[in-house]
């Protein structure tokens, strides 16, 4: 199983979308929380396409949106893109939902804006404790 995910990141030469092994993606070293979620409705043929528009981004030298715009898929950031590649099938996850944050100048789409979309089912979570170690 991969992620395929994009994300700001200033080790490597560029922040284009990558593809990365789950265990990589959920390491302890870059994740302190996080949830695999499952689209109910998802048929064959569109997770099919869901993965091919994914390998097709991938190949795409898309880089990271610093300035969080939905109206320009030149560039994306981590949440559009999932959005993006479902829409593409016709599959709205955000279902529309945006929020407006200081110094951004266009509605984004949060994670949050996507998990509580009542067709996905969570698969799995996890959260590192924290606490400093006693």
């Amino acid at each position: 199983m991969m992620v395929v995910h994009i994300e700001p990141d200033n080790t490597r030469p560029d922040e284009r979308i990558i593809s990365e092994s789950i265990e990589d993606f959920f390491a302890y070293e870059d994740a302190v929380a996080g949830c695999v979620m499952r689209y109910n409705d998802l048929n064959v043929v569109q997770r099919d396409a869901v993965g091919r528009h994914a390998v097709r981004l991938i190949n795409s030298g898309v880089e990271f949106d610093h300035d969080y715009r939905l109206s320009d898929t030149t560039a994306m950031y981590c949440t559009e893109l999932v959005e993006y590649i479902f829409l593409l099938e016709k599959i709205d996850l955000s279902q529309s939902r945006r929020h407006a944050l200081p110094l951004v100048a266009e509605p984004v789409i949060l994670p949050s804006g996507i998990a509580e979309n009542s067709n996905l089912t969570e698969i799995w979570q996890f959260a590192y404790d924290l606490r400093p170690a006693r």
